[in-house]
């Protein structure tokens, strides 16, 4: 019955019905308390248009991760960055930009921007957090874009710096 029911929430999720894939996504979750279970709930109320249950099933969805150590689950890291992906995509821009600082300051307190380092540290590349994020960037209104990166690129490495540069000459 689970394994169904998570085939109709997924089902529904790609069609964009995400209202429709909501409760079912919820039903799993209470049924199997997993982290990717909850993480589906998280990214599927937020694209439903219910943020605090959402922000909800995210922290649930994290503090299991941290208690499973599943090798093949996705880590906390990248959680943040596919909700930051949901944020963006339904226009949480705030949210989503909590999120985009929490990542540039978790960056920069890395200082090293090598693709394996960040990914054995379960985050997304630099490429996939520049690409994702521009949107975000562009969605608001506090500061414009190419300011946000550049004040970024001087906290990396320089292999960073040379890649939010080009990523700034090709985007703006």
């Amino acid at each position: 019955m689970p394994k169904n029911t998570q085939k109709k929430a997924l089902n529904f999720f790609e069609k964009q019905e995400f209202n429709k894939a909501l409760p079912l996504f919820e039903e799993v979750a209470a049924n199997d308390n997993r982290a990717e279970n909850w993480f589906n709930v998280a990214t599927c109320a937020v694209m439903a248009r219910q943020l605090p249950q959402g922000q909800e099933a995210l922290a649930k969805a994290t503090t299991l991760a941290d208690k499973e150590s599943n090798p093949d689950g996705l880590s906390v890291g990248m959680m943040h960055f596919y909700f930051m992906c949901a944020l963006r995509d339904s226009g949480f821009v705030e949210e989503g930009m909590k999120e985009l600082e929490g990542f540039r300051e978790g960056y920069s307190s890395l200082k090293i921007t090598d693709d394996m380092f960040l990914s054995i540290r379960g985050l997304p590349s630099l490429q996939q957090f520049l690409a994702m994020g521009v949107g975000l960037l562009k969605m608001q209104t506090k500061v414009l874009p190419q300011e946000w990166l550049a004040q970024f690129g001087t906290t990396l490495d320089a292999e960073g710096q040379a890649e939010i540069a080009a990523f700034v000459k090709e985007q703006f």
